[in-house]
């Protein structure tokens, strides 16, 4: 019987596909970041003041584990403070890591693509890796490629994504049960999502047929751990108990359905209220499909095929539940919505896209076989839409995103020098961005790493990184850093004697 081989033309496509997410991505560091703190990096207890006390040899546990804003963030801490010893804190590092924990998450669901089609219909395995690619590689996510401070997110994801493939694929027992326990207690000190990785693995595996209460205690006694330190920290506007079951399936719905509606932001984006509804209506569309698919398929597919993809789509509903729990009143209120969500967003669509795949793989038919097609071309066209927003930002940084930020990247700019319409930085004092602004400079850190002169000795007030020309070499009230690319011009870190 002869072999069925996907087209060339089809694998050639796929892997210009991947190859242009790839520079797309690095451009992105390239031409977009700089060794700047971004946002909350500013804050004392996250990167800047990781990073000095690192530099200061001060660093202790309690830096580490501190709660901010309901997160538990020691990994992200810990990348900060190596980032710190070994490239003298250059949050670019933080992004290409982000980055590659992209990969990652997509080598790994290609894999479990290639189980799933590559055999039977290898046109179809092709085109998965286009459509995974697409939604793991989301440009939607632009700020997560610049913004290291959002490598907790794809950590989190991968961590799932290999605690379900594990839960699904590898024999009961207490080996399993170690580790999926590991990977829970890997996830935990990540963010607050990481309480969900062990939530849906749990779900997942007790699904799969474990029944032992042993092994199923060791994974719950340490969610509820993380549950625990989530519960007594720091919390948000919202109060859960004033959340009705259909608040939280409108803002579920609104969560999901806005990433293939909005495009690319500098971190939120402020959605009308007629998109507010289109989005609810696109994710009660794709929640009927991904029905209507799993139970034709139920009877056609492995059913730990299904369940890995239920883990997934479980992970994205999960996440915006827990969104709405936290901060419901906040987002609805302002209509907003954060992109940096995205990857988690996508889940969902991602889930929904293998099934529209399975299902045509068993040769469903028409309407369902029209429905599935024009669904994984709609969801590809709002990816090839965000792709062009994205490769604007990218490749022309100068672009206007509104009538006051030239772009996200400026942000760091514009609140030092007192423009507060940069929305990054509403939220982070200007005290505290001067003082670690002043404490990164006296260590040669993040974007002072190539200071000329340490200003150590000298009393000197943080005055401007924008100064966008050089003092002249006897000007003696001012000490400059070597240039710092931004906005694709060099830029200067300005100080001014105090004495």
């Amino acid at each position: 019987m002869k072999r069925r081989r996907a087209p060339l033309w089809l694998k050639a496509i796929a892997i210009a596909v991947l190859l242009f997410y790839l520079v797309l991505m690095l451009a992105s560091v390239a031409n977009y970041a700089n060794a700047t703190p971004v946002s909350d990096e500013w804050h004392e207890l996250m990167n800047s003041g990781i990073a000095i006390k690192t530099a200061q040899g001060k660093l202790t546990w309690q830096d580490l584990t501190v709660n901010y804003t309901g997160h538990n963030l020691i990994v992200p801490r810990l990348l900060t403070a190596l980032n710190t010893l070994v490239f003298r804190y250059d949050p670019r590092a933080e992004m290409l890591m982000s980055i590659g924990l992209l990969w990652l998450i997509f080598g790994a669901l290609a894999l479990f693509a290639r189980q799933l089609f590559a055999t039977e219909s290898p046109r179809l395995f092709w085109f998965s890796l286009i459509v995974l690619a697409s939604l793991v590689f989301s440009a939607r996510w632009l700020i997560g490629w610049s913004w290291g401070l959002l490598v907790s997110t794809p950590y989190v994801i991968l961590l799932t994504v290999i605690g379900v493939l594990a839960a699904v694929r590898l024999e009961l027992g207490w080996r399993l049960a170690i580790l999926l326990t590991f990977i829970c207690l890997l996830a935990l000190p990540a963010s607050s999502a990481g309480l969900l990785t062990c939530g849906v693995i749990g779900v997942v595996w007790w699904l799969r047929g474990e029944r032992h209460i042993g092994r199923l205690g060791l994974l719950g006694a340490v969610t509820a751990l993380g549950l625990a330190s989530i519960l007594f920290s720091e919390r948000h506007a919202a109060n859960p108990l004033t959340l009705s079951p259909l608040d939280l399936a409108y803002f579920v719905g609104l969560h999901i359905g806005s990433v293939l509606l909005t495009p690319p932001v500098p971190r939120y984006e402020v959605i009308s209220e007629s998109s507010r509804e289109v989005a609810v209506v696109i994710f009660a569309l794709g929640a009927l499909i991904a029905l209507v698919n799993a139970r034709f398929l139920r009877q056609r597919t492995k059913r730990s095929s299904l369940l890995v993809v239920f883990g997934l789509m479980l992970l994205s509903i999960t996440f915006a539940l827990a969104v709405a729990l936290d901060r419901y009143e906040v987002y609805i209120n302002v209509m907003v919505l954060l992109d940096y969500h995205t990857p988690f967003q996508n889940l969902f669509w991602l889930s929904t896209a293998i099934l529209a795949l399975l299902s045509l793989q068993q040769r469903a038919r028409n309407p369902l076989k029209l429905v599935n097609k024009l669904f994984l071309i709609g969801v590809f066209s709002a990816q090839l839409f965000f792709v062009f927003i994205a490769g604007l930002h990218v490749f022309l940084p100068t672009m206007q995103l509104d009538e006051n930020v030239t772009g996200s990247r400026d942000c760091p700019l514009t609140v030092i020098v007192g423009n507060q319409n940069c929305p990054i930085y509403r939220f982070i004092e200007r005290e505290m961005i001067e003082q670690n602004a002043y404490g990164l400079a006296t260590y040669q850190l993040g974007p002072f790493r190539a200071v000329a002169q340490q200003p150590v000795a000298i009393p000197l007030h943080f005055v401007s990184l924008a100064h966008p020309r050089v003092p002249l070499e006897d000007d003696a009230e001012h000490r400059i850093s070597r240039p710092v690319m931004l906005n694709g011009q060099a830029q200067y870190v300005l100080f001014q004697r105090t004495e």
